[in-house]
Formats: structure tokens, sequence, C-alpha cells
């Protein structure tokens, strides 16, 4: 006798294996939106999606939502947001959250949010990325909301740094967020600076003078000349009999 060929089960029924003589009610796999649950095809419910290798419905991994019923996949939250954890993630405010401020995230279906770098500034709420600090201003630590002015005997002529640039020692700047080494002052005769980055020149002492600009040191000292008392003028630039000390 040949053997009798092999029937497909009507929609709405399968078998409970290979080799079997007889359908039974349910199914063995469901269309796209549908999860099979007990042999029966349901529609996946908000904040799941229908999982083909599983064949059932799964709920949406953190960073990304559904919100919609019958969803084959779920949208992954956009840049700006992450995913939240431990939530049916069925609507993007509730699923996926606003980066904090001082943070962004730049990519589709984050879980976190990074800290903006040193050299930037992240302000808002939900920024997809950092806003580098503009020339004259820094930020030397990260996830930090607003940039900082370059303080007096400093500058920074270019954007997103993380430290600004010293005036060299001999001059000076008294001015905040300074954009070009152009702003750094020779100290005028007179006075000196020893340091880089310093926002003022200080005045020689009594006795010692500086004739030239842009002096690190007053190291000339007003001496005895011919038995008279000598003392540095006003303007420290030149020595002058003492007309204080008693001839």
């Amino acid at each position: 006798h040949g053997q009798a060929e092999c029937q497909s089960c009507e929609d709405g029924f399968t078998t409970s294996g290979p080799g079997q003589s007889e359908c039974i009610v349910g199914r063995s796999t469901c269309p796209p939106g549908f999860g099979l649950q007990d042999g029966v095809c349901v529609a996946c419910s908000l904040g799941q999606y229908s999982d083909v290798e599983t064949g059932k419905c799964e709920s949406c991994k953190a960073g990304s939502y559904s919100d919609s019923e019958q969803s084959v996949e779920c949208i992954l939250c956009p840049p700006g947001r992450h995913g939240i954890q431990n939530t049916v993630r069925s609507t993007l405010s509730g699923s996926c959250a606003l980066c904090a401020q001082g943070k962004y995230v730049s990519t589709l279906g984050a879980t976190s949010c990074i800290d903006c770098p040193p050299g930037s500034s992240c302000g808002k709420k939900g920024m997809i990325e950092s806003s580098p600090c503009a020339p004259g201003t820094y930020t030397d630590s990260k996830g930090q909301l607003n940039c900082k002015a370059c303080p007096p005997g400093r500058y920074q002529s270019e954007s997103g740094f993380a430290k600004c640039s010293s005036c060299a020692a001999g001059t000076y700047n008294d001015q905040q967020a300074s954009i070009n080494a152009s702003a750094c002052v020779k100290c005028e005769p007179g006075n000196f600076a020893s340091n880089p980055g310093l926002g003022e020149c200080t005045t020689c002492s009594e006795g010692h003078i500086q004739p030239e600009e842009g002096a690190v040191a007053c190291n000339r000292s007003c001496k005895a000349e011919q038995g008279r008392t000598m003392t540095s003028n006003e303007e420290h630039t030149s020595c002058t009999i003492d007309s204080a000390a008693k001839s």
C-alpha cells in the first residue's frame, strides 16, 4: 500500500509534534504583532513587541518603548534621552528620560547619559551634544553647566579648552575672559611681574629701580654716590638724592 500524503492542518489548528494523525486546536506561529500564549495568538500590548525568535510577546528593553498595540518592534529612545529601568515602556516620556543638566547623549537607544567633558558645558536638560566653551572661557572638570571666564592674567583664543593660557612673566592682564595674548601688557618701567599669569604688576620696592618695561624683577638698587644717600625716584625708574636723609 502506498503511504498517505501528510496534510496541512487548517488555520487555527496545529499538531502536538511530528508524525501525528490528527490536528488539535492551536497554532505554531502567529502573525506579526501577535504572540503565542497557551496555543492561542494574542495581540501584543503596549510596551511589548512580537519576538520572531520566541514567537511570543516580549517586553521592550531599557532604551526603547512601544506606544501602540500589535507592535512588531520597539522604538529606540532618541538622542538626548536615556532608558528608564523597571517600568512598563509604553510612552516616550515614561520610558525615556531627558538627560540631566551636565550630561548629554548623541546615540539612539541609550540606557545612560554621558558627562559633558572638560572644555564644554551642558546647561540644559536633554542635550544631544556638549557645547564647547567659547574663546575666553573654560571648564576644567566634567559635567559643568556653564563655562567660566578666564581670570585676570590669563586668556584663551580657541574654543573647547579646559584651561586658559597664562600671560608671560613681565606682563599682566587685569581683564577677565580675554581671548588673545595681546591682552597681556608689558609691565611699565618701575614695575615688574615675576611669575606668569598675573593680573597686575608690582611696584619696585623703595631704593630699587627698573628703567625697562616688561621686567620680571627690580634688581638695581640705588647706592650712595659721593657720600650722598640715594633712593629711587617716585616712578622707581632712576636713582635720585634722598632729600629725607640727613646730610
